[in-house]
């Protein structure tokens, strides 16, 4: 009536966030269940989705003079999500899947200069974000590898955001 499984990644960002963040990960677990015989199942999940700020003329300029700043953004999600599995096809069980969830958004940036590092958190914000993706896995006796392509949409405090995990996962 349940597997639970891992699943990690690349994320991408899409939207505002893609003019501002690079490439990032992504990494998260998740429960599946299965009430009832047939393709429907209600997948639980938690995630962790990190993203490095873009390199920008002020950053590259004060490494110049010994100066490194770094600056990330990262979500750390709890969705509750649909998941309807397609029929098989030649042993490979393609499946749409959609939810809504709680996304907290923090901030954090790094300055060191001549040795001294100096760490600090500006800003974390908890809202509700939806999801959709595809996916296709691969039942095999024990163990479903499985490849997924989601989209993430969070309304943040300034403007709405959304990015795109692909990831690869094993569920139990």
């Amino acid at each position: 009536p349940f597997s639970f499984g891992v699943e990690g990644g690349l994320a991408v960002p899409t939207s505002t966030l893609g003019n501002d963040l690079n490439s990032g990960y992504s990494v998260g677990g998740l429960l599946d269940l299965h009430p009832a015989p047939g393709p429907l199942s209600l997948r639980l999940e938690v995630g962790y989705d990190r993203f490095d700020y873009k390199a920008t003329y002020e950053t590259l300029a004060a490494q110049q003079i010994g100066v490194n700043y770094s600056s990330n953004t990262h979500f750390l999600r709890g969705t509750a999500n649909l998941v309807y599995r397609l029929p098989n096809m030649s042993g490979i069980r393609p499946y749409i899947t959609g939810g809504v969830g709680v996304y907290n958004n923090s901030h954090g940036s790094t300055l060191q200069y001549a040795g001294y590092t100096s760490s600090s958190s500006s800003t974390s914000t908890t809202k509700f974000g939806i999801n959709g993706g595809v996916g296709v896995e691969l039942p095999l006796s024990g163990i479903t590898p499985f490849i997924e392509v989601r989209a993430h949409g969070v309304q943040t405090d300034y403007t709405p955001v959304t990015y795109v995990p692909i990831t690869v996962g094993f569920r139990f």
